[in-house]
């Protein structure tokens, strides 16, 4: 979240209270630099030239470094600036709003702690200072103590109801504790009070994605790339809202722009690394995942997400190495416990899958991903009802998601819930047409129906997508031979068995022999 840059604007008329002193060194346009604005060169230039000119008070030194100070933290030169603050301090220790600046300029650097103590500094000479409580509010966050961001935000709004950046900022600390309803409160006041306001729009696109909603979510990041199209942020949240609609192409597309506006932003190279996973590009993945880890070597997402690729590439063991990095950063981060889960569940090993879905579920119960992956479970171990009660949470959280309504139809299917598992796979087609699993799935509800037109009809389609599924050619291959069509039969239950010597034993434990 960026760091509120108005209490430079809150200080700057105390710069024009310096005394006349002989100020011998510099020229009047240099002092005007310096006191009455120019550009962050020229400022620096002008309050240099009065630093070294003969005769000032400690005052008027104080505010000069102020003053140039404000210039290398616009700049974005944080050493310089906190060098130039802490002189300023020394010379004026009573001044809260350069303690509040310091902190800023900590907090840009990441150092969170000394940023805070800066602020509690600042709120202890100006206990009414709005800004210093969302400040410290802003560091705390970045610490993941959200019970403090909060009680800040809330103080801070307290003493100025209309400090929209706190708003914001209080949506995202609501966001990241998964109470979505409150902070699209927040983001709405925040456009309420700024209707130009490109933050609360962006994440107010984010919270509609990670509710499975991303056509609600378009909207609003449509807004803010309509009021900052060189913003990257806004095409990373719409990239996220593509992906979740499995519109690869406008997802990478976005993805893609993102990274042109801030190649530095290792957001985008996460999101799209997570779009290449989506789309079945592993290695494209996890290119995109170890520039991540270049950026920070121990970022949690990073190493998730590489090893969400490496699930993708059938490399199990690979995977739970980088989940077990991610979590021994992050204990309690979802992606990373319910990667690992697919991943365990890969190997077969289901109680410690179930293991890590229940705890992923402890820490966030409405994770939709993590009821499908225990479903997925569930249904490896013929545990179909729970499977299915774990499918509807999924689709109670995720309404528009294609894959949940595919595996229910699935889990039905095979429990004998036939007419329902059909209806689930028309609704997974419709959200998503011509997709092969929902096609093979609605095949195989089709043929425990005994409808073997429909159901050879929907393998057809299914094996036009992959053309090598063990399952469709299984399938295809039964309703054949209750068709009648022994040769054709035959023959797909033949290749079907060259891809996968088992299927005969697991479909005759779904209650499907020859």
């Amino acid at each position: 979240m960026a760091m509120r840059r108005a209490c430079i604007g809150m200080v700057a008329m105390v710069l024009m209270t310096v005394a006349a002193a002989p100020l011998s060194a510099q020229t009047p346009q240099q002092r005007d630099w310096c006191f009455k604005g120019g550009t962050d060169d020229q400022a620096i230039q002008g309050c240099t030239a009065v630093l070294q000119s003969a005769g000032l008070t400690p005052e008027q030194r104080g505010e000069a470094f102020f003053a140039r100070a404000l210039a290398y933290d616009h700049k974005a030169d944080y050493d310089r600036a906190i060098a130039d603050y802490s002189e300023a301090i020394r010379l004026k220790p009573a001044s809260s709003n350069t303690f509040l600046n310091r902190c800023g300029a900590y907090w840009h650097k990441g150092d969170y702690d000394r940023a805070i103590a800066d602020c509690d500094q600042a709120i202890r000479l100006d206990p009414k200072n709005a800004m210093a409580f969302s400040n410290r509010g802003n560091a705390y966050a970045h610490k993941r103590q959200y019970d403090r961001a909060l009680a800040d935000y809330d103080q801070a709004l307290k003493l100025n109801p209309k400090m929209m950046e706190a708003y914001v900022s209080r949506g995202v600390s609501f966001m990241d504790t998964n109470q979505y309803d409150r902070a699209l409160a927040d983001f709405d006041q925040a456009i309420r009070l700024d209707p130009k306001q490109v933050r609360a729009y962006v994440n107010r696109c984010v919270i509609h994605v990670l509710r499975g909603q991303p056509a609600r979510a378009l909207p609003d990041c449509n807004e803010a790339i309509r009021l900052n199209p060189n913003y990257a942020n806004p095409y990373l949240g719409r990239c996220s809202a593509y992906m979740a609609m499995a519109d690869h192409a406008r997802a990478l597309a976005d993805c893609n722009q993102a990274i042109r506006l801030d190649p530095n932003q290792m957001a985008g190279y996460l999101i799209r690394g997570n779009t290449y996973a989506m789309k079945g590009d592993y290695d494209l993945a996890l290119a995109d995942f170890e520039q991540v880890l270049r950026f920070n070597p121990n970022s949690p997402e990073g190493l998730a997400g590489r090893g969400v690729a490496y699930v993708g590439k059938s490399q199990p063991d690979r995977a739970i190495v980088d989940f077990d990095a991610a979590l021994r950063v992050r204990p309690s981060l979802e992606d990373a416990l319910v990667g690992r889960g697919d991943a365990y569940r890969m190997k077969g090993q289901y109680e410690s899958a179930l293991a890590d879905y229940d705890q992923a579920l402890r820490t966030n119960p409405s994770q939709a991903m993590a009821y499908r992956g225990r479903a997925s479970a569930f249904l490896k171990t013929a545990q179909y009802d729970r499977a299915i009660a774990d499918l509807d949470q999924a689709i109670r959280l995720e309404p528009g998601n294609a894959s949940s309504y595919n595996n229910r139809c699935w889990a039905r299917a095979i429990a004998g819930h036939l007419l329902q598992a059909v209806t689930d796979c028309d609704e997974a087609l419709r959200l998503r047409p011509g997709e092969y699993a929902a096609l093979d799935s609605r095949g195989f509800a089709q043929l425990k129906l005994g409808d073997y037109n429909r159901a050879v009809a929907d393998y057809d389609a299914a094996l036009g997508v992959n053309p090598r599924s063990a399952t469709s050619l299984f399938g295809r291959g039964i309703a054949k031979l209750r068709k009648g069509d022994r040769a054709g039969g035959s023959a797909d239950l033949a290749a079907a068995r060259a891809i996968e010597p088992g299927i005969d034993a697991r479909y005759a434990g779904y209650g499907i022999r020859p």
